[in-house]
């Protein structure tokens, strides 16, 4: 019964694949096969400084050359756009995302919200696996108004699933038994879930809870012996931080929860926990486990996934409401301030000691109360309570995002021979990082869409 489900399940994501939502594109500029964007002043991704008076030339979809301005003649028939006094950028990637499953016509809304408001890649952090492969497939044409979606399979142990979001994405399978979201037992067969999960689609596997040290290890193996990307919350209960890390994951997620690195036991089911019952106010960044942790994590070039707007825009809110529901009595003073205190701090430290950074929000986008995306807001926590750089926080968008993806040859930077997702701005956000939501143009393997807001029709 088990085998046909997923033989089942594969059939249905094939077909998926095959037949796409058809999503027209809006505002998307028809331009000769080459396009010439001159006198720029290029942004790179790497984290220098801004180069001015540069010309690109886009050809087939890619950064075909790079020149300073006025030193070569543009091609015949080529279209140029003078950009002078204006400044362009790699695409946003926004390392940590989640596709909710609305209609379709809102799920286009959204996606044409993300691509106009700068974001051309997104890591979507587990969901529905056949939802995510249909939007992915379609998400590769370049008219289409949307960023390119890598998804991941989530695992986690089998006292996990009971969580109420786990029938949104299952799909009529017993909860824990779909590809892209895996119960792990001790008698699982490793090779066999993680060989399903990469069918999928899947770029990476997520884990997310109730996974022992030995088993997270096991996956993380057999994950990159397939080809895949591990990706991992930086406590798995019972597993610490420091365990993720030992085993090799490639990125872990979430500030704030590095905190469970100061346990000196951790509880084997992680709805047993609760941020309630930390000893916040002797959590110190500065702490000889937090100083190991991150010392590991650098010697074994693990990155952050900070998720600093999740937490002071999310968690701490809540945070502040649910104390306040409690008898005076029972409530904890300065609670919500330790909690954002630590996620700063603890992101600060990290990037001082040369650990990089990605840009995630794990936040969802509301283009009916909001004019751009979340991760422009990261990018200004990151810059204004983290002490990056604007530069610095750019790069954490821009090339560690498509480290972390894998597609670092391809994406991430402004270079010769690159895929040209690029977003144009009228002012510099090297100067202030609010900055990069001064948008003209996003530009998707060379094509060109022209910003406009994005309006959500009333419901």
């Amino acid at each position: 019964m088990k085998n046909y489900l997923f033989r089942l399940s594969v059939i249905v994501i094939v077909l998926a694949l095959l037949f796409p939502p058809l999503l027209k594109a809006q505002s998307t500029s028809e331009v000769s096969e080459n396009l010439v964007l001159a006198n720029v002043t290029v942004i790179d991704g790497n984290g220098g400084r801004p180069k001015p008076n540069m010309t690109l030339v886009l050809s087939n979809g890619r950064i075909f050359d790079m020149y300073r301005a006025g030193k070569k003649k543009p091609t015949a028939g080529a279209t140029v756009m003078d950009l002078n006094g204006q400044y362009v950028m790699p695409g946003l990637i926004d390392s940590h995302y989640h596709l909710i499953p609305y209609s379709k016509e809102k799920e286009a809304l959204i996606a044409r919200f993300a691509l106009l408001g700068g974001i051309t890649g997104v890591r979507d952090m587990a969901g529905d696996g056949i939802a995510l492969a249909e939007l992915a497939k379609a998400a590769d044409d370049n008219n289409l108004q949307s960023p390119r979606i890598y998804f991941s399979a989530l695992m986690a142990g089998s006292t996990w699933f009971v969580d109420a979001r786990v029938a949104a994405m299952m799909h009529g399978l017993p909860a824990g038994e779909a590809p892209w979201a895996r119960a792990v037992k001790p008698d699982t067969d490793i090779v066999k879930v993680v060989t399903e999960a990469k069918a999928t689609g899947a770029t990476g596997i997520k884990l997310y809870a109730d996974l022992p040290p030995e088993v997270v290890k096991k996956i993380t193996k057999e994950a990159h012996r397939q080809g895949l990307k591990m990706w991992s919350h930086a406590t798995i209960f019972p597993s610490k931080p420091s365990d993720a890390v030992a085993a090799g994951v490639d990125v872990i997620s979430h500030s704030v929860m590095m905190v469970f690195e100061l346990e000196n036991k951790l509880p084997e089911v992680s709805d047993k926990f609760s941020y309630r019952y930390v000893d916040w106010k002797n959590a110190s960044v500065d702490s000889p486990a937090i100083t190991a942790l991150l010392r590991q994590m650098r010697k074994n070039g693990t990155m952050l996934d900070d998720t600093i707007i999740h937490t002071a825009l999310r968690q701490v809110p809540k945070i502040v409401k649910d104390e306040a529901a409690l008898a005076e009595e029972k409530r904890l003073p300065g609670y919500a301030n330790y909690v954002e205190s630590w996620t700063y701090g603890i992101t600060r430290r990290a990037h001082r000691l040369g650990i990089r950074l990605v840009a995630g929000t794990d936040f969802s986008e509301h283009p009916e109360s909001q004019d751009f995306p979340n991760i422009h807001t990261e990018l200004e926590l990151l810059v204004t309570n983290c002490g990056l750089t604007p530069l610095e926080a750019i790069t954490a968008a821009t090339r560690n995002g498509a480290t972390v993806l894998g597609i670092q040859n391809s994406y991430g930077t402004i270079a010769k021979g690159k895929v040209a997702d690029l977003v144009i701005l009228s002012a510099d956000p090297s100067a202030d990082i609010r900055n990069t939501t001064k948008i003209a143009y996003v530009i998707k393997g060379g094509k060109v869409h022209k910003r406009e807001k994005v309006i959500m029709p009333a419901t």
